[in-house]
């Protein structure tokens, strides 16, 4: 019997170079260009990113370059390159930012790994290039003092930037310990989740209505309509060069779009 690939699609935003980092770390670790495809929705609407691309997966068979015709952003990238695979042949879409390296036990450990019936998303530990683990992102539902204060958060783009340097200040961000319980959670980090099978029996497609932010919500809500579950699997591990494309974002942008999905999510949180 053939083992499925992996499918990985990814969605690129004027970072070729990282998309080029991420294929071949995957070529690292599988050895070959046949134990996975490589999917790639370039969001960029730039000639130039779009030439690099071309170039550089010329002669890879196993990549397909999917050029959007305008950027509607992250999980709508996603889903024209959903709408490009054909999910059955595959036993896992792997679906993600484009500034991922995966450790060298990823893919074997992945192929190896048989998920129960009601697990429609999987979650590896990710681990950002300052030694914070992003996953299990967030266990249980969260509570209402939390968001109380990401009410508060939102009223306006002045008080966020004050509670941002207050906490910078009273809790500077610092390496935290891997969790190493598997575990069902409430929601992943949104920079790369595992699709199982079972979640393409009740879903074709992300269901997310905003340009960006409150990804992580939105699809916790739609697994959950569907009554499946998200798990944590700590055995399965990616490093993630964290925020990279939208750190040539003004942040007053990166609020606003962020404050018209809170109005949204909140519910699902």
């Amino acid at each position: 019997m053939i083992m499925k690939k992996i499918c990985f699609i990814v969605v690129n935003h004027l970072g070729f170079q990282q998309t080029i980092e991420m294929y071949k770390s995957l070529l690292v670790v599988s050895d070959n260009h046949d134990k996975f495809d490589f999917i790639v929705v370039d969001n960029s609407l730039d000639e130039n990113e779009s030439n690099r691309l071309d170039i550089f997966f010329e002669s890879s068979k196993n990549v397909k370059l999917i050029y959007s015709e305008c950027n509607e952003g992250y999980f709508a990238g996603l889903n024209l390159g959903l709408g490009a695979c054909d999910v059955e042949k595959y036993k896992y879409v792997c679906i993600g930012n484009n500034d991922l390296v995966f450790d060298k036990l990823f893919l074997d450990s992945l192929k190896g790994k048989i998920f129960s019936k009601d697990v429609f998303v999987v979650c590896p530990d990710i681990v950002t290039v300052d030694g914070f683990h992003q996953n299990p992102h967030v266990v249980k539902r969260v509570s209402k003092i939390r968001k109380l204060k990401l009410d508060i958060y939102y009223t306006s783009f002045f008080v966020a930037n004050f509670l941002l340097v207050v906490q910078k200040f009273l809790m500077p961000r610092r390496p935290n310990k891997k969790s190493d319980s598997p575990q069902y959670i409430h929601m992943g980090i949104g920079a790369f989740y595992i699709l199982t099978s079972e979640f393409f029996k009740n879903n074709t497609k992300l269901e997310y209505p905003f340009f960006l932010y409150g990804e992580e919500a939105f699809l916790s809500a739609q697994v959950i309509k569907s009554d499946g579950k998200i798990y944590y699997d700590p055995d399965l591990v990616v490093y993630h060069e964290e925020s990279a494309s939208l750190s040539k974002t003004p942040s007053l942008k990166r609020y606003n779009w962020s404050k018209e999905s809170y109005r949204v999510h909140r519910d699902f949180l």
